[in-house]
Parts: C-alpha cells; structure tokens; sequence
C-alpha cells in the first residue's frame, strides 16, 4: 500500500492545476484545505484500482458548479460528509473508499481532503482523466452504469438526492439545482464497486499530477523548461502518449460571464515572437477550442491548458487576466474519449463548435490520426 503524505501536497496541487484544462477550480484553496487536514492526519492510504475489495463501494466527492464563484463561496466543511453519509443510506452499504471526482483543478484534491476527514482510502482513479464541463461526460456512462444516486449538499447543509437512469437528464438537474445553491456545491454520485472500477477507472489521478508538479518543480530549480519537462513526461505516459507546447505569449483579451453553474467565455493571447499569431480560446469552465490565426489547433476532448510562463502553474478560466504572460500546452486526450461514444459525450460538437473532430497530434503534426472505435 503506497501514502499520499504532507510533502506531496505542494507536487500535487501544482501538477493538477495542469488537467484541469482551464476548470475544476483553483488548486491553491484545495492545497491549503488539505495541508490543514493533514496536520491531524499525516498520510492518506493510496490505493490503486486492483487494491479495492469486487464488493467495496467507492465514490467520488467534487464540487461542481462555476469556477469563478469557487473563489468566493467556499465549502463550509461539512458538506463533504453529509453527501458520502446520504450516498450510504441511499445504497445500504458503507462507503470503503474516496474516488478522484476528475483528476484536474481543485477536484484533484479535494477527494483527499475528504479522505482524510473520513478517515477513508483515497482511490488512485478517476472516470475522465482530464476535467470535463459536464456531469454526464464520464466513463461512467460511456459504459452505461447507473448515475443514481446523485446527492448534492451546499454550505448550509441543504441537501438534495437526485434519481435518474440518464445521465444528461442528471446533468441538467444538477446544474439547475446548482443555480439555486448559489452557483456551486459539493456532490458525489455513481457509486460503483472495486470490479465496476476496474472496468472503466483510469489509473493514475494522484500520481500523474504528483509526477507533473515534481517535473515543474526540478525543472525551475535546474533552470531548465517546465513545459519541456511535462511534455516529455507525458507523452511517455501510457495514458496521453502525446504533449506539447502550442504558444507562449500575453493576454490581451478576456470575455467571462457565469451563467446557469458553469463560467462561460473567451480569450486572446498574442505571441511574443516575431510573427505576431493570434491564439482564441473558448471556454465553458474549461477550454473547449483553440484557434492560431482563425485555424483550429485544438478541441475537446483533447486537453488545452494555459499556464503562466514564469512558474509553469495552472491559470484558471476564473483568473485569466489581461497583461499575463502565459504558456499553452495540448496534452492528447485518454483513448475512451476518441471512441464513437466518447466523441459523443466531450466531442467538439457537444459544445457548439462547428467541426469534426481531428485528434491534437494530427493538427499539429505529431502523429497519425487515430481512427475513431
């Protein structure tokens, strides 16, 4: 059995920004969040999918909702139980383990913090390997199990149970509920057993962002390129096999609005070399689409990040500010999502972007398109 232990903390709140591809909320509350957990409990068992009991039940915790109001209403500290304790009734089994909601942003760490207020494992999985803007966009449902139940608690503990067989239908009443919990809540929901794990879970949400902060962190120490550094780690991981840097260059534009939970927008980053290119990004929480010059370069489900170019941190949807010197990476996205039903749920078209997709390492001349399965 491995541990996630306090020196970890910092590799791994850094490293997660980096999947959170613009959403799942900012790194740094949920670094703080579990430093102060972890002063009472100074290591959280790590499990990996095979170490889970066929018959143990875990479940993921998150918060959902717009990135930008995380800033400004966080968790009370008592959501997080109230959801596992209601998702245990709901299910007449006690929860054995804590799943990572998606691996990426604050809902990377926030399961641990979890985890450790529970006294429970932490899983090293997660059903997306990358942060996604909607709750039906999981491996969960790409292989069709039961959403149900989804419970949702905001931070004065009100709490709702949500029974659905259709996980687009649980999408939208979640966020409907979200709106009027104020823009964001903690929620768990699709419970699933250590076999059903083993099916769909993607290995690695703890120790890719932990591998990911320590390459940013020994790189900058070496005087060496974080974004070199990470591109080289991922693409030898068997999980994303591909990264790259596509710009470095300045804000010069920011359009953010938060509308019906989720934050909704657009930015400019102008290169600094001598050609002058023009990046446009999309997002609705995370970046949906990057365009050079008016050329798609990038679209879901493949992982577009922006990160500031000095430090090599994740920059939040939320916090992109005009005037940032920012470095863009593409990260190739995990196989499920270039399947028929993956397309089908994170695809460019699923969120209004009028083209088909084409795999990141193909419109940038990396590698051979991938056929779609």
């Amino acid at each position: 059995m491995r541990y996630l232990r306090r020196e970890d903390i910092e590799d791994f709140a850094l490293g997660g920004g980096l999947f959170g591809c613009g959403g799942g909320g900012d790194t740094y509350i949920g670094k703080l969040m579990l430093e102060t957990e972890m002063q009472r409990v100074p290591e959280i068992p790590l499990l990996s999918i095979d170490e889970v009991p066929d018959d143990a039940l875990v479940v993921l915790t998150a918060i959902v909702g717009a990135p930008s109001v995380f800033l400004e209403k966080l968790p009370n500290g008592g959501e997080d139980r109230r959801v596992i304790e209601q998702v245990e009734k709901e299910c007449g089994k006690p929860v054995f383990g804590i799943l990572i909601g998606e691996v990426g942003g604050l809902n990377s760490v926030l399961p641990a913090v979890t985890a450790a207020r529970l006294g429970l494992p932490l899983i090293d999985a997660d059903p997306t390997g990358r942060c996604v803007p909607s709750v039906h966009a999981t491996s969960f449902n790409i292989n069709h199990l039961n959403i149900s139940p989804i419970v949702i608690a905001d931070e004065f503990m009100n709490t709702v149970v949500i029974r659905t067989d259709d996980h687009l239908k649980g999408e939208r009443l979640t966020r409907s509920i979200i709106v009027e919990m104020g823009g964001s809540a903690i929620f768990a929901f699709c419970p699933v057993t250590g076999a059903e794990l083993r099916r769909i879970g993607l290995a690695g949400a703890v120790t890719h962002p932990i591998q990911v902060g320590r390459a940013i962190r020994e790189a900058r120490e070496g005087g060496q390129s974080p974004f070199k550094a990470v591109a080289d780690l991922l693409t030898a991981t068997p999980l994303y096999g591909w990264a790259d840097t596509l710009i470095e260059g300045k804000i010069t534009d920011v359009q953010r609005r938060s509308d019906t939970g989720f934050t909704i927008g657009s930015a400019v980053i102008h290169s600094l070399g001598e050609d002058a290119d023009r990046l446009d990004l999309e997002f609705k929480n995370e970046h949906l689409v990057a365009r050079i010059n008016g050329r798609i370069r990038a679209t879901v489900p493949d992982l577009i990040t922006v990160l500031d170019s000095e430090t090599g941190e994740h920059i939040g949807t939320d916090r992109l500010r005009y005037g940032q010197r920012v470095t863009v990476m593409l990260v190739r996205a995990p196989a499920i999502w270039r399947t028929a039903r993956g397309l089908s749920l994170l695809g460019p078209r699923g969120y209004g972007i009028d083209c088909d997709y084409v795999p990141v390492e193909v419109l940038n001349g990396g590698g051979e398109e991938v056929r779609v399965r």
